[in-house]
């Protein structure tokens, strides 16, 4: 027996949505928290005591 099947493909747009940014930089620019201060320092790791 034959089927029939229905193929629908998506639409192209022109151009990119505004709400999606062409790379992951301008994701970060755009973030709504790209302004706020955040302290990326960490303390330095001056390794652990071992008994020998």
């Amino acid at each position: 027996m034959a089927k029939r099947v229905a193929v629908i493909k998506k639409k192209r747009t022109a151009g990119r949505s505004p709400r999606h940014p062409r790379n992951l930089m301008q994701f970060f620019a755009e973030s709504p928290l790209a302004k706020v201060p955040i302290d990326l320092e960490r303390k330095p790791d001056y390794g652990r005591a071992v008994d020998l």
